[in-house]
């Protein structure tokens, strides 16, 4: 409940925060977004109203939609290497060797890492997060 309760509270953050912007300001889709739900609220003509907390459920419908994909396929991707043991160790070879002298991964390199990006696709095609929504040929 107190995880419920804190996660709620910065939903009603960023409404807050969305509501008192002018739309002029608005830039990003992500806030093009919630000034789309915040007008449907406020639309009399509207067939079905939207409550606050509807927003804050489609709100986190697709921020747990979005990490669960990624950590469904992190699994999936690490399952296969393991079944794979010489697949693991090219791509372990070729993130040492592209960040080694660095020490740490960051984003600079990753172009580089051509393997990896292999490995990554194969997996997507292999063992796709969204199996219901996108069936494999």
């Amino acid at each position: 409940m107190k995880v419920h309760k804190d996660g709620d509270k910065v939903f009603d953050d960023i409404i807050r925060d969305h509501r008192e912007k002018k739309e002029i300001m608005m830039e990003t889709r992500e806030e093009i977004l919630m000034m789309f739900f915040l007008r449907i609220q406020k639309d009399k003509d509207f067939d079905t109203p939207l409550s606050l907390d509807n927003v804050k459920a489609v709100l986190k419908d697709i921020f747990f939609a979005g990490t669960q994909t990624t950590a469904t396929t992190t699994e999936w991707a690490m399952s296969e290497l393991l079944r794979k043991p010489k697949v693991m160790k090219e791509a372990q070879e070729e993130v040492r060797r592209v960040y080694g002298a660095k020490g740490y991964v960051d984003e600079s390199n990753l172009h580089q890492l051509k393997y990896l990006n292999a490995v990554i696709r194969e997996t997507l095609r292999l063992r796709s997060p969204l199996a219901l929504l996108v069936p494999r040929k």
